[in-house]
């Protein structure tokens, strides 16, 4: 799935079925002097952005009416396995309220409840009152089991959206196995009038339509446009595999755009997408690290050290041995092994770089 952070530090994170239907909530949040929100409908989005934030830019508090995908009792639950999250405070607005809910937000803690319709001075007094209650909950030692909730949500919701696909790709995918190649063709062109999602799979069936056709110089154009648009949509995996088809063509593949989409995630602050594209573009060009990219990386980042400790991070959650490389790389080790030498890292030598560049802008500035 494909996340953009956001930045809501001192602000409040909104959740809602839908953006029109949380309108006067937001005006009464703006009345009790919160002048900043940032609205998800998903309760898995939600879940996957708060875990992409370090915990100083945290929301003050969740603001719940109600969820796309799960109850919001069931959202609570989840955040509260991150050991960052188990204590941020939330508020639950629900149409009316029994015995069981209270019981059950008893325990996870930290959790208030409004009843629609609920009055200016309800909402002031819960606002003034979120998060004096302290969890009643002992943090998870890792966010292990977080991660494996989430990611099994993630699966079930990508699949659920997956089964909504257009009527158009599922044609043209139709046709492409009974040889109408042409027919194939028009069917996939329509998606992509139709749709801005799901371009990767519907260039990749023109690929395969036009090779059928015999013509294999605009087959390849299709793949490269295939590649390009799996990269935009993050699903990195199956941009590798167009990729590797190309270089088995003996098509040039220059600089590793899968290192380059990690490159500009992480300049985006998308850590996790761009650990994704640098896992999958090791395994496009084995022989060339991305190690250099991350750094380079982290050197344009307003917080260097920062965007170097998060893209270890959450390379170290998917794959420890390549996020203790990275570390060891990057940072320095935490507990060097005692038959190598202690080092600074790499890290010493890009502040340096990153020192000396930003004063040779600044007496350019000057004139």
């Amino acid at each position: 799935m494909k996340y953009r952070p956001f930045n809501i530090q001192g602000g409040v994170l909104l959740l809602g079925e839908a953006e029109e239907l949380v309108y006067i909530d937001k005006k009464m949040l703006a009345a009790c002097g919160i002048k900043r929100s940032v609205f998800a409908a998903s309760g898995v989005k939600a879940a996957r952005l708060l875990s992409d934030l370090p915990e100083s830019q945290y929301p003050a508090f969740v603001f719940c009416t109600g969820l796309t995908d799960m109850e919001s009792l069931h959202f609570l639950e989840l955040i509260r396995l991150h050991p960052g999250m188990y204590n941020l405070p939330m508020i639950i607005v629900a149409n009316q309220l029994n015995q069981q809910s209270l019981v059950e937000a008893s325990r996870l803690g930290s959790c208030l409840f409004l009843t629609r319709p609920y009055t200016r001075r309800e909402i002031e007094n819960a606002v003034r009152s979120v998060g004096k209650e302290g969890g009643r909950l002992a943090p998870c030692a890792d966010a292990a089991m977080f991660e494996q909730a989430l990611e099994s949500l993630e699966a079930e919701w990508e699949a659920r959206e997956g089964a909504s696909q257009s009527a158009s790709l599922s044609l043209g995918r139709a046709l492409l196995r009974q040889g109408k190649y042409r027919d194939a063709v028009i069917a996939f062109a329509r998606h992509l009038e139709e749709r801005q999602n799901e371009r990767g799979p519907a260039f990749q069936g023109i690929a395969e339509a036009v090779a059928g056709l015999g013509l294999s110089e605009k087959s390849i154009y299709y793949l490269e446009q295939a590649a390009a648009a799996y990269i935009e949509e993050e699903d990195f995996m199956s941009a590798r595999t167009i990729f590797a088809r190309l270089h088995k063509n003996k098509r040039e593949i220059a600089d590793n755009p899968l290192y380059q989409a990690g490159v500009r995630l992480t300049c985006e602050g998308s850590y996790r997408s761009a650990v994704q594209a640098f896992m999958q573009g090791q395994m496009l060009t084995p022989e060339e690290s991305f190690h250099i990219y991350a750094a380079q990386a982290c050197q344009v980042a307003p917080n260097p050290e920062h965007c170097a400790e998060r893209i270890c991070w959450h390379l170290e959650r998917r794959s420890p041995s390549l996020g203790r490389d990275l570390r060891s790389y990057l940072l320095a080790p935490e507990n060097p092994e005692p038959e190598f030498e202690s080092r600074a890292g790499l890290w010493g030598l890009l502040r340096e770089v990153l020192e000396v560049a930003r004063y040779t802008v600044k007496v350019n500035a000057a004139g």
